[in-house]
């Protein structure tokens, strides 16, 4: 086996939530989202793709800098911030309080991608 970041992170942490109780599908969700928005973050950003640790780099990244990447995006990845990686939860998983903050975290991703993809500009009247 390839040891990796799915082998070393994704993959435990997925099987660790469902032993917790989380669903197949909410979990497969949420990896579906943190993949989906390291895809497109590293097809913007080639050095991401090339970095060890492409998760470390985003965090190193600057406010402004990260908000242009999160333009980027599109509407067809979601939005995340770097508290909702899949590895900050999964350093997280011991708290006392994990399920109401992977709850918070799906939560928070919807409401992130809801603003921002979902908002249109205003419809000209002129005909």
């Amino acid at each position: 086996m390839n040891f990796n970041e799915n082998s070393r992170v994704k993959i435990p942490a997925l099987l660790h939530f469902t032993r917790l109780g989380y669903s197949r599908r909410g979990v497969f969700l949420y990896k579906f989202l943190n993949d989906k928005f390291a895809y497109e973050a590293k097809r913007i950003d080639p050095k991401l793709a090339k970095a060890e640790k492409w998760e470390d780099s985003l965090r190193a990244y600057k406010p402004a800098d990260y908000e242009m990447l999160l333009i980027q995006l599109g509407a067809s990845t979601a939005q995340l911030k770097p508290e909702h990686f899949l590895s900050t939860l999964y350093g997280r998983q011991n708290e006392a309080d994990f399920a109401k903050l992977l709850d918070k975290t799906l939560v928070d991703i919807a409401a992130l991608t809801k603003s921002c993809a979902f908002k249109m500009p205003p419809r000209s009247t002129a005909r």
